[in-house]
């Protein structure tokens, strides 16, 4: 007959109940039993996907909620912002890697002109002139597809440092009542992550569109809405989150937009840099 034990067998704390107080692990299952490798991957595959379900659900249909309950400290319930945002940016750039997105960059020179095209690239700084004229001969010689594929695989890491860009912008606009830094970033987070999701429902179906042509109008409706929704989306997440009036949100939204275009076309720009100086 076997006896509960007195310590966990993890940390070796003493044992008050069920579970142990200092690391939670269970009082009385084994690491040899079948009921303990099942119960534990059940619990852990159901938690978080009820937690999953449950913050997507709420973060389409309730812009603003999700970030209103989280730091209302209401957390338990919902997936922890950054994790979110990882789990559906894994998503959306992985499926921006594998469409087909030769118009993102194209580079087509004539053949007369592949051998001096880049002799001519001028620059100020000397030390850089051979490093670029080399990248300019490696980019003209595959029609920028090693650029696009090293500025696709950028672009996640700069996504992820233009988000604390946008929170610190809006923190000049909602400064009464004050707001921690913290709470806008979990704004921001929350809405890039329901960007990213419907983007990816886009993508979907213009790959499934190329697949069965005749659903190519309903798709470009789908995604023209989509794109739209995105601007409502944010106007009503905007109003939930600050609980401002419509005027005030209004005049919010417009210069936020401004500041988010500057600032993306400033990170896009950036990540193009930087990945054709990395080739």
């Amino acid at each position: 007959m076997s006896h509960a034990p007195s310590h966990c067998g993890n940390c070796e704390a003493q044992l008050t109940g069920p579970y142990c107080a200092q690391c939670g692990q269970s009082a009385h299952e084994s690491a040899r039993s079948m009921h303990a490798l099942f119960h534990d991957g059940w619990h852990s595959l159901t938690h978080l996907d009820g937690r999953l379900w449950r913050t997507l659900w709420l973060l389409l249909v309730k812009p603003g909620e999700v970030s209103r309950q989280f730091v209302a400290n209401r957390r338990a319930s919902f997936l922890p912002p950054f994790r979110l945002y990882l789990i559906i940016s894994l998503v959306f750039f992985g499926l921006l890697g594998v469409s087909t997105h030769e118009d993102i960059i194209r580079i087509s020179v004539e053949p007369a002109e592949q051998s001096t095209v880049c002799d001519n690239v001028k620059t100020n700084l000397p030390w850089m002139a051979d490093r670029l004229r080399a990248t300019c001969r490696k980019i003209v010689a595959d029609g920028g597809a090693s650029l696009r594929s090293v500025f696709l695989a950028s672009l996640p890491r700069a996504m992820f440092l233009f988000l604390p860009l946008i929170a610190a912008g809006t923190l000049l606009l909602y400064w009464r009542p004050r707001r921690w830094y913290v709470e806008h970033l979990v704004f921001f987070l929350h809405n890039h992550s329901a960007a990213f999701l419907l983007a990816s429902v886009v993508m979907l179906l213009r790959m499934l569109a190329r697949a069965v042509p005749v659903l190519q109008p309903a798709a470009s409706v789908f995604e023209v809405g989509v794109f739209a929704w995105l601007v409502v989306y944010l106007y009503l997440a905007m109003r939930r989150f600050y609980g401002q009036g419509r005027r005030r949100t209004l005049a919010k939204l417009a210069v936020i937009g401004v500041f988010y275009a500057m600032s993306l076309a400033l990170t896009i720009g950036l990540a193009a840099v930087f990945s054709a100086m990395s080739l």
